[in-house]
């Protein structure tokens, strides 16, 4: 969730640096997604899917992303008129064994 008024600086954040930073840690992205009706604080959501194969997997990813210097100044730079990102939710998902994407 971005904080109100931020959502334009998180898809930029995105567009222009995080994703690349993502593929150079071996980070796969699914896809990025926002709502298509917004009420009740989805105006500033934003959700996006990564492929890991396990879980063990996205954690040491994402200690290695986290500690990168290009993302710890793009942070840093991105949010120098105050911060754009509220509050993340994070959601492990499982293979039903029937979707038709796998």
């Amino acid at each position: 969730y971005a904080t109100p008024g931020k959502l334009e600086d998180i898809h930029k954040r995105f567009r222009e640096h995080t994703a690349a930073i993502f593929a150079k840690h071996g980070m796969t992205v699914v896809g990025f997604w926002g709502p298509v009706y917004k009420k009740d604080g989805s105006e500033n959501k934003l959700v996006y899917m990564m492929s890991f194969k396990d879980r063990a997997e996205r954690d040491a990813k994402w200690r290695e992303f986290a500690s990168d210097p290009e993302w710890k100044k793009v942070a840093a730079e991105s949010e120098a008129n105050g911060k754009i990102l509220e509050k993340t939710e994070s959601l492990f998902l499982y293979d039903t064994g029937y979707a038709p994407v796998k």
